[in-house]
C-alpha cells in the first residue's frame, strides 16, 4: 500500500494541472476498485495492482505529455522555421510587399546564408533601426520565402527570405 501513495499522489497532480482529457482517463481508471461493506468490516475488491498499473498508465501517459509539450515550446528545435544569418549590407532597395513599405537588403554572409532579405514592418527590429547603409552589419533570424515589388510598369519582384529578428550596426 505504501507504494502506491506516490502513484495516487502523481495522479492528483496531473488531475490538477493535467488537461479534461486527463481527468476522464484518470476517472476510468480509478472506478476499478470498487468496497463493498459486509457486516462491519470494509473490504475492496478488485485487484489494486491492475488499478494501479491504469493509473500508473494514466500518469505515464500525460507526463509524457507534458514533457513532449515543453520541449516543443521551449527547445531550440522549436523554431524549426527560423534561420539565423548575419553579415554585411551591400544594397537596401526601398520595395512594397504585402504587408506594407519594405526593404529588399542584400548582404555578404558571413557564413553559408542566403544572400538576400526582405525587412517588413513586422519585423522585430533592435539596435539602431532598419538596415538603410550599405556596410552596416546585421545579424538576425529568417523565416519564410517573401516577395516584394518596385511599384513600376511593370512591376520588378524582388525574392528573398522574410527577416523575423534583426539587430543592426550603427555604421
Amino acid at each position: 500500500m505504501k507504494d502506491m501513495t506516490w502513484i495516487s499522489s502523481l495522479l492528483s497532480f496531473f488531475l490538477l494541472f493535467g488537461s479534461p482529457a486527463s481527468v476522464v482517463l484518470a476517472q476510468g481508471a480509478t472506478s476499478a476498485t470498487a468496497t463493498t461493506t459486509v457486516a462491519t468490516s470494509t473490504i475492496a475488491t478488485g485487484s489494486s495492482s491492475s488499478s494501479g498499473s491504469n493509473g500508473l498508465a494514466v500518469g505515464i501517459g500525460v507526463g509524457v505529455g507534458v514533457g513532449l509539450a515543453a520541449y516543443a515550446l521551449f527547445s531550440p528545435a522549436s523554431s524549426l522555421l527560423l534561420k539565423s544569418f548575419g553579415g554585411r549590407v551591400v544594397a537596401s532597395v526601398p520595395c512594397v510587399s504585402s504587408l506594407g513599405p519594405s526593404l529588399f537588403v542584400t548582404i555578404v554572409p558571413a557564413g553559408i546564408f542566403a544572400p538576400t532579405y526582405i525587412w517588413t514592418p513586422l519585423t522585430i527590429t533592435n539596435t539602431y533601426g532598419p538596415p538603410r547603409n550599405p556596410g552596416q552589419h546585421i545579424l538576425g533570424l529568417a523565416d519564410i520565402p517573401f516577395v516584394c515589388w518596385i511599384p513600376t510598369t511593370p512591376p520588378i519582384f524582388l525574392y528573398g527570405l522574410r527577416m523575423s529578428t534583426i539587430g543592426t550596426s550603427l555604421f
